[in-house]
């Protein structure tokens, strides 16, 4: 967290840039798409923080270099699908390289191998300590390998800006569709700042401390979570009982000698989908489907129980992890 708090007035630079867009659009009357928009901001941010500098994209109003494409094709496309049959994954990139396939990660590649190569030879400087300077001592220092630089600065760029415009969409999106919400929010932002309590740029503290905010900011994303796949944990040895049914131990370690593919195919694994349980009413009540930030803001106990059921953050946490 320290580190993170280290980049705050460089993400402030690309929130400043991003309001003076849809103050833009306000004036104008310009419609446009939100997420669109909001993934040109997840980008800028995640480039100032990774290598030290914007890509461009909500000053350009466009998807440089087909980044974004990009994300969504290993996402949407790939990852979404195979994702779910891991075993096939290393067949298909043999398929893939044997054939010559052109796959949709280029525009990526060539990104983060440009950047890589702009810092090392000099011809690129940062004057923060960015993800890239932080890969380039590691790797100097040979605790990571030219493999791991790579897919840390990628992972980055990739990862970080999907989920990031995915989130801030689902937030804004709720609370257009909830005025009540959006209305005690912004009565609530400008009691704050009457008070003294809030910067003209809003400081990572203070909207930590502010409580309506936290709350619209997690049933957000407890409504919408950015990632809609198993937090995955392989059963351990003598199996587990889940939910009234027995699930096997992994027997990887029992056919060591066979290849991996099989392995892959004889392991126990479990989980549950973060869309299912943010919505079981047993859990959050009868108004489940409802964006309710209130629920947030009950007594210790009962947010105490929400907290432990409440998947997003743990997604974001492995992610980064």
């Amino acid at each position: 967290m320290t580190a993170l708090k280290a980049y705050e007035p460089y993400v402030d630079k690309v929130n400043a840039t991003f309001i003076g867009k849809l103050e833009s659009f306000a004036e104008t009357g310009r419609s446009f798409d939100l997420f669109t928009w909001m993934q040109f901001y997840a980008f800028d941010v995640i480039g100032e923080i990774t290598i030290g500098r914007p890509f461009g994209m909500l000053k350009a109003g466009t998807d440089i270099d087909g980044l974004i494409d990009t994300v969504d094709f290993a996402v949407s496309k790939m990852g979404a699908r195979l994702g779910h049959l891991p075993e096939l994954r290393a067949p298909f990139l043999w398929f893939i390289r044997l054939f010559k396939v052109k796959m949709g990660f280029e525009s990526v590649n060539a990104a983060v191998d440009e950047q890589i190569s702009l810092r090392k030879s000099g011809a690129s400087v940062s004057d923060r300590d960015d993800f890239l300077c932080k890969g380039l001592r590691l790797l100097d220092a040979g605790k990571i390998n030219p493999s791991n630089m790579f897919t840390m600065i990628g992972a980055n760029i990739g990862a970080g800006s999907d989920t990031t415009g995915i989130s801030a969409t689902a937030i804004v999106y709720y609370l257009i569709k909830n005025p009540r919400c959006m209305q005690k929010l912004q009565d609530d932002l400008d009691e704050s700042l009457a008070a003294g309590e809030l910067s003209e740029t809003v400081t990572f503290q203070e909207g930590q401390r502010l409580q309506y905010l936290q709350a619209v900011i997690k049933e957000a994303l407890r409504l919408h979570p950015a990632v809609g796949m198993p937090l995955a944990r392989v059963v351990p040895k003598g199996g587990a009982t889940l939910a009234g049914r027995f699930f096997p131990e992994d027997v990887r370690g029992i056919i060591y000698s066979c290849r991996r593919i099989l392995a892959n195919l004889c392991q126990s694994v479990v989980g549950i989908n973060a869309w299912v349980i943010h919505r079981d009413p047993r859990i959050w009540g009868d108004d489940a489907n409802e964006f309710v930030p209130e629920r947030w803001l009950g007594p210790s106990e009962k947010v105490a129980k929400l907290e432990s059921n409440f998947f997003a953050v743990r997604f974001y946490q492995s992610n980064y992890i």
